[in-house]
């Protein structure tokens, strides 16, 4: 057939396609079918998308069939129909990749999905990069899209022609999604015999011998995806691929008859040293791969079981480097006993803090994708986590009904120490955005801080198997069971009762106190249960209280109004009664107090606020003194050859009374300082004359005028305006006061530390009681103990708590002196600027 050519099967056909051919003409028709379909887009539409990618066209597919046939045991055994799967899957199994501009946009706009991705995480992981987001989209979704298409377009092609209604879409589908999938799945969704018409099938087979083949399929001309997604495409490009690295044999399949197994081998050579790390990590990936096809078929019947050495024969040799044959080891029990000790923890009892905080996450997870599908009507998730004690059957289990975990899960992330889920891009590109505490992949080992024993049950809500592991602190095998259950999701860690309870030498009272102080419980419903004494406790710790201001003085500011990233609450007492002092009897005048506007009046009777007079952070008052005795003056002024110092002298023997007097800074300014004669003005339209009214000697025609001014915010001790307080801590305690408070911390809902609020030059009037606060900023982490944080954000995290509580007082201030007054204090005194105050106040301020 003319097409054949066109396939290039007719210069180097593979054993397959000769095999197939010479056996069934029909089922080869279906082939030629299926190759004129996708032709084109494997050809152009996959290039289209992926133009630095290495190559997934027709010839990619051609070589994987040729690997098809080394790998298996024996053509003959196979029958027809299995041939054609192994060939169709390697035609198809990439057709995913090839994606329509329309489809593109569908990605892009979020009407196409697959796998709960989230473009828009991806797009923000490339910084924006359309070109890269969408190449790393479709490249892990690739699998699921070949399956989909081969469901949608070829329904009509892939049938057995005797038998025009026994369609195989279905098999071909599940082979190609399974090269992407881990191998328990293709132990459940994947069968080791059937019959289809006349033929029998092993679709697991054909499953295993696509993913080995795909594998083998890289060398300078090709990498193939599981390669360039090990090599991050975006930092190799696929011509520094074949400037550093070449593979010399294109056979990478030989027989070692004597010893009755086939052999994996690669010649080739490498110059540069991080590309060839690389290829050793991919050589793993190859060696587990190995594995498991020995392992799977070793249960078939003889015609499928492959048997290969177990590792590959690697002769690729460096250029100006030399790699030494040795790699890290990790011993489990001293890595155990490391991790768990409480030289890093503190105590043991920071084992049940990490088990419910991976708890809360699993719940704030599901909660978030439940919340995206749920239409009016369904059923409204509660999240809830349970402690629950039972001596009799000396269990405590740590129980709750969130997201669950996938095999792919407990294999990659749960039982991989250092490997956290939450941080894994298989979380991330779902774009959810609760993002979870639990960022150091402690995974099991925290059970093993109260027991040397642990059962995990777990099943992933949207999945029905449930999968039971257990695990020993002493050796690093585990053991697992599955089940289907379709009544309960979620997660259970079971302990042992005896070994946990040593932990908590008060009982439960102790255990309650902590969970009580450690998590808060908005959102997810926390229970302690004793089966013993048929007891349950609810956790009640919300960082928002429920209760009513009673006291209609009281403000309540809410963090989240003025910081990003910081939330809670807490209430200032009567701020606006005591904030700002302006009794004039308070400031440390010379005299009396007058205020002159036009005439002088006494300043209490004037009904003046003192910040109406304030100017640049300052009130400025001129100071009078009363000479009520002109002859002494004037014996003295005999004296003295200087006038200003016969006064200044008059003053000091005489204990002279003053008065002072405060108008507007405009009025002030025209005031004179030094001596001042009978004939001149004290100010503007204030005459000298107007001393008399206030004990001056008529016959006395002189005076001394001074300036005073009092900065608008005072340390303790020169009380006026806005009283501070320096070096706060030990003012707290000396002047005995006001309480010394602190506010409790958590990041992500779990407790860290508490921290004393105490800034320098903080507001000495300003009162307020302890509360809560909890970030949730994804830049802060604790420590990996979780006692603490680093001191720079923890100074930060201070700073604009306390900017917030003053911006909370400001926005219920009627008085716009007394709102700039604030306004300045922050700006001169805390205005040290920080991540998380928002930017409408961030402009305010800075």
């Amino acid at each position: 057939m003319k097409e054949l050519s066109q396939l290039q099967f007719e210069t180097n056909p593979p054993a397959l396609l000769i095999a197939l051919k010479e056996r069934s003409d029909d089922l080869y028709s279906v082939v030629v079918k299926v190759y004129r379909k996708i032709k084109d887009i494997l050809d152009t539409r996959v290039a289209q998308v992926f133009p630095d990618y290495t190559l997934h066209n027709m010839n990619h597919s051609l070589r994987i069939i040729h690997y098809m046939g080394d790998i298996i045991p024996s053509i003959e055994l196979l029958s027809d129909l299995e041939i054609t799967f192994l060939i169709c899957s390697a035609l198809l199994h990439d057709i995913g990749m090839g994606a329509t501009t329309s489809e593109v946009e569908n990605i892009k706009t979020g009407v196409l999905s697959y796998n709960s991705y989230s473009y828009q995480a991806f797009l923000k992981k490339f910084h924006n990069d359309h070109i890269k987001a969408i190449q790393d989209y479709i490249r892990r979704v690739h699998a699921l899209r070949s399956a989909e298409y081969i469901k949608n377009e070829l329904e009509e092609i892939l049938i057995i022609p005797t038998m025009p209604n026994t369609n195989f879409t279905e098999e071909i589908s599940k082979i190609c999604q399974a090269h992407t999938e881990d191998v328990s799945w293709i132990e459940k969704n994947l069968i080791t015999y059937s019959l289809k018409g006349i033929y029998t099938i092993n679709t697991q087979f054909c499953a295993m011998v696509l993913r080995l083949a795909d594998l083998l399929d890289f060398d300078s001309e090709r990498t193939p995806p599981s390669l360039f997604k090990t090599l991050e495409p975006t930092g190799v490009s696929q011509e520094e691929w074949k400037q550093h690295f070449s593979v010399d044999n294109s056979n990478k399949i030989t027989v070692d008859t004597s010893r009755g197994y086939k052999i994996v081998e690669l010649f080739g050579k490498c110059n540069d040293s991080v590309i060839h790390r690389k290829i050793l990590k991919y050589i793993d990936w190859i060696n587990s791969e190995i594995e498991n096809i020995n392992k799977i078929t070793s249960k078939m019947e003889n015609q499928y079981v492959v048997n290969f050495k177990s590792h590959v024969r690697n002769e690729i040799k460096s250029e100006g480097y030399t790699f030494a044959d040795l790699r890290f080891i990790i011993d489990f029990r001293q890595i155990t006993n490391l991790l768990m000790g409480e030289q890093i923890y503190g105590h043991r009892k920071n084992g049940l803090r990490e088990l419910i905080q991976n708890s809360i996450d699993a719940c704030k997870t599901r909660k978030e994708i439940e919340d995206r599908v749920k239409e009016f009507g369904d059923e409204v998730y509660e999240p809830v986590v349970k402690v629950i004690l039972d001596s009799y059957k000396n269990q405590v289990t740590i129980s709750d009904n969130g997201s669950g975990m996938t095999i792919e899960i407990l294999k990659k992330y749960f039982l991989n120490v250092g490997s956290s889920y939450y941080t894994s891009d298989d979380y991330l590109l779902k774009g959810l955005k609760h993002k979870p505490i639990g960022n150091y992949g402690i995974g099991f080992l925290a059970g093993f801080m109260l027991s040397d024993i642990v059962t995990v049950k777990t099943r992933h809500f949207e999945n029905p198997t449930r999968y039971e592991v257990e695990l020993s602190k002493e050796d690093e095998y585990v053991s697992i069971k599955e089940s289907e259950d379709v009544k309960h999701f979620g997660t259970d860690i079971i302990l042992k009762y005896d070994q946990f309870m040593k932990v908590w030498p008060k009982g439960i009272a102790e255990i309650e106190e902590f969970l009580n102080l450690y998590f808060l419980s908005d959102g997810v419903r926390i229970e302690l249960i004793d089966k013993n004494s048929e007891k349950k406790i609810e956790i009640v710790n919300n960082l928002f209280s429920s209760e009513q201001n009673t006291n209609i003085n009281d403000i309540g500011v809410n963090l989240s109004d003025f910081l990003e990233g910081i939330t809670g609450e807490l209430l200032v007492k009567n701020p606006l009664n005591y904030l700002f002092n302006t009794n004039i009897d308070d400031i440390n005048l010379k005299g009396s107090a007058y205020y002159f506007d036009n005439e002088m009046i006494d300043f209490e009777e004037s009904g003046v606020n003192i910040l109406d007079l304030v100017s640049n952070g300052e009130l400025k008052v001129i100071n009078i003194p009363i000479i009520n005795d002109g002859k002494s003056l004037d014996k003295i002024i005999e004296v003295f050859d200087d006038l200003d110092e016969a006064l200044k002298h008059y003053i000091e023997k005489n204990n002279t009374e003053y008065i002072t007097i405060l108008a507007s800074d405009e009025k002030i300014a025209t005031a004179k300082e030094g001596t001042l004669s009978y004939h001149e003005s004290i100010m503007d339209e204030l005459n000298f004359s107007a001393l008399y009214d206030y004990g001056q000697d008529r016959m006395c025609n002189h005076t001394l005028i001074d300036f005073d001014s009092f900065n608008i915010f005072y340390l303790s001790g020169n009380s006026v305006f806005l009283e501070l307080i320096d070096n706060s801590p030990k003012q707290y305690y000396s002047l005995n006061r006001r309480t010394f408070f602190d506010l409790k911390l958590y990041i992500k809902g779990v407790y860290v530390k508490s921290l004393a609020l105490t800034l320098n030059k903080m507001l000495y009037y300003l009162k307020f009681e302890e509360f809560k606060i909890n970030i949730v900023m994804d830049d802060i982490v604790p420590n990996v103990s979780r006692d603490d944080i680093n001191i720079g954000i923890e100074s930060d995290i201070c700073i604009a708590i306390y900017q917030a509580i003053c911006l909370g007082v400001y926005v219920k201030l009627n008085d716009p002196v007394q709102k700039e007054t604030l306004i300045e204090y922050l700006r001169k005194f805390q205005s040290i600027q920080t991540p998380f105050l928002k930017e409408k106040y961030r402009n305010m301020l800075f």
